[in-house]
């Protein structure tokens, strides 16, 4: 994929009333093609795509902000204590100038990919004759997939409570053309009706992905039909598509589309092993994944986040307690000293964190990969989404097992043990504030105080962040 991305062509359209160029796109690093240009081959189709999951690494979106930083920092994921870089954005406060800036980031690069992927899907059916072999339904079912997965993520932030009578309220845009004009916003249940249907129709479009044949490699015969787990494949799809009917609280829907993804998982997406040589050559714990991103500047992003070296208020870092608090068995893979550790040098007594540490072999750096989806969310979703409590704790149990702790009691309370395992699961991956979200938990724990057992009382003030200012100015929802 690398020598793909190298020759990159980006459509840089900006959504909401801003400049735009008609006549080119916007490339990186030097180059300038016309769009008539972009679009008149199947390698020009190929390089947009693979622009846009370029683009999905940078620090704006899923190379920082959108899944290390602003939603952890809103689940109360690391301490925030007077003076520390984030805490303003730890105590929910929306106006505050950082904090803007921040949503303001975030909002723009959302919708900014989503403009490039509708460069894409408005000129591919004109031009289907362009294509060779599969490659026609790998492009568009790929980019519906990401399109829908770009909204989602945008109205699970921005979005109300949608379990709420707010899913009825007006939610954010919607675009299924690129547009130079602001677009209507949608209802959320409107706009998840929307979503659906293009995740429906990308999951067709996707029935003969070489995953499914082949495995995370792909056909390696071609470098764009390899290395499925860095595109967005059928079974990562799967998953999306059973994330959004847990959403909708289509248990029935949620647990189908999960149990695929999970009856080929041990296969296709192995859990990591649990050794401690495993978790030290794959401290992201990649092996269950179904989309990861590949960032060659995760260096530079640990070293702005996570590393010992930075000053207490500015590194991303939980209090022990609370550390402790959620892992709870020391045997458990995703509290290994190759994700926590306290600091070589001695300077703080807690814990830091080295899940995005780079790893290197001789001059070549070993994980920049990033995790997006994973097979390990299909266990919870199937348990959540479950007939019984027995059959939900066979699923959670499952997971559980793999992260080499024990298998939940029969006696358990379902919700506490997901809960518990969400909070475990996906460290600075940027779901748990989404979970807490969507269970509309009244009260989490308070990284803002050292007070033990503090919690912070949730609400739609908390969780619903406000459309930046510049969003407001274009037109009101």
């Amino acid at each position: 994929m690398n020598k793909i991305l190298k020759q990159i062509c980006l459509a840089a359209l900006i959504i909401g009333g801003a400049s735009a160029c008609n006549k080119y796109l916007d490339v990186k690093p030097e180059t300038r093609l016309p769009l008539t240009d972009a679009f008149s081959s199947e390698a020009g189709y190929m390089n947009q795509l693979n622009g846009v999951y370029l683009s999905m690494t940078t620090f704006d979106m899923y190379g920082g902000k959108m899944n290390m930083l602003i939603p952890e920092i809103l689940a109360q994921r690391y301490f925030q204590g007077s003076n520390y870089d984030y805490r303003d954005l730890a105590l929910y406060n929306y106006t505050e100038s950082n904090t803007k800036g921040l949503m303001k980031g975030v909002w723009s690069d959302l919708y900014r990919q989503i403009a490039n992927i509708n460069l894409i899907l408005d000129n591919i059916d004109t031009q289907k004759q362009l294509f060779s072999g599969y490659n026609y339904n790998l492009i568009k079912g790929e980019a519906l997939a990401l399109r829908t997965f770009l909204h989602f993520d945008a109205l699970r932030l921005f979005g109300p409570v949608y379990g709420s009578n707010d899913s009825a309220n007006m939610s954010i845009p919607y675009y299924s053309y690129q547009s130079l004009m602001a677009r209507p916003y949608l209802k959320a249940n409107d706009l998840m009706d929307s979503l659906q249907s293009d995740i429906n129709k990308s999951l067709v479009l996707l029935a003969k992905d070489p995953v499914i044949t082949y495995g995370p490699g792909g056909d390696t015969s071609h470098l764009f039909t390899s290395s499925r787990k860095t595109r967005f494949n059928y079974y990562a799809a799967k998953t999306l598509q059973a994330r959004m009917l847990l959403y909708r609280r289509d248990k029935a829907g949620a647990l189908a589309a999960a149990q695929e993804v999970i009856a080929i998982q041990p296969l296709r997406f192995p859990f990591t092993g649990t050794t401690d040589a495993n978790v030290k050559a794959d401290p992201s714990l990649l092996g269950d994944c179904v989309f990861q991103l590949e960032n060659i500047k995760l260096p530079l992003v640990y070293n702005e986040l996570f590393s010992y070296a930075l000053q207490p208020a500015s590194i991303l870092a939980p209090r022990l307690d609370i550390l402790n608090g959620i892992y709870t068995e020391t045997s458990d893979v995703r509290i290994k000293t190759a994700i926590w550790s306290a600091p070589p040098d001695g300077s703080s007594s807690g814990k830091c964190f080295f899940k995005y540490v780079p790893i290197y072999w001789g001059d070549s750096q070993l994980n920049i990969m990033m995790p997006i989806l994973r097979a390990a969310e299909c266990y919870l979703i199937a348990a959540e989404a479950a007939p019984d409590k027995a059959t939900g704790i066979q699923y959670l149990s499952t997971l559980r097992i793999a992260r080499n702790t024990q298998a939940v009691l029969p006696s358990a309370n379902l919700t506490t043990e997901l809960t518990r395992e969400y909070r475990r699961e996906f460290y600075g991956e940027g779901q748990l504030f989404y979970y807490y979200k969507r269970m509309n938990t009244a009260s989490i724990p308070d990284q803002t105080t050292t007070t033990t057992s503090a919690t912070v009382k949730m609400s739609r003030t908390q969780y619903v962040v406000p459309l930046p200012d510049e969003e407001k100015i274009v037109h009101q929802p």
